[in-house]
């Protein structure tokens, strides 16, 4: 992948961000959620990012969900369900960590989309970057294995209980 160039800056844009997620949400913290600090630490750690230019937010949904906010390449805000939290492993949620953080290091949610016309060059570009977003999940939880099992986990929603982590069988159904 290449890193987007295409950066604008509107610092408004994150301080109404942190305002909001901040009166609706918790924000990840060694006081309220020491175990989810500690994880976003390790992973700032192995990807090389200052600790000061990421906040994470968790809120309330039983929708299994991680999102990246960034308007420029000097900050951003992560945000998790409490489903997705609550469904993963810490290593898998290492992977998911990493994996936001990739398209904030890419530029990804750093480009302006007014227009999202999805044809097919977007749509591959799109999950061109969401590969591209998974390398960097991958060099944060140091396995495949774990990435696979992050992956399998977030697209169905199910955990352990009711899943079988075969690698082949997910790399058919990708196929």
């Amino acid at each position: 992948d290449i890193k987007n160039q295409n950066l604008y800056d509107d610092s408004g844009i994150m301080t109404e961000h942190e305002s909001k997620f901040s009166s609706s949400d918790i924000a990840i913290t060694k006081e309220l959620t020491p175990d989810l600090n500690i994880i976003l630490a390790e992973v700032y750690e192995r990807l090389g990012i200052p600790s000061d230019k990421i906040q994470g937010y968790v809120y309330a949904s039983p929708e299994i969900q991680a999102e990246c906010y960034s308007v420029n390449k000097n900050k951003a805000i992560l945000r998790f369900s409490s489903s997705i939290i609550d469904l993963l492993s810490y290593k898998e949620l290492s992977f998911v960590v990493g994996h936001e953080l990739g398209h904030f290091l890419l530029g990804h949610s750093c480009t302006k989309n007014s227009d999202r016309n999805l044809d097919l060059e977007t749509v591959m570009m799109i999950r061109s970057g969401e590969i591209s977003a998974d390398r960097f999940g991958l060099l944060s939880c140091h396995s495949i294995d774990t990435a696979v099992r992050a992956m399998i986990k977030t697209s169905s929603g199910l955990s352990n209980k009711y899943l079988r982590f075969d690698l082949n069988a997910f790399l058919k159904q990708l196929n």
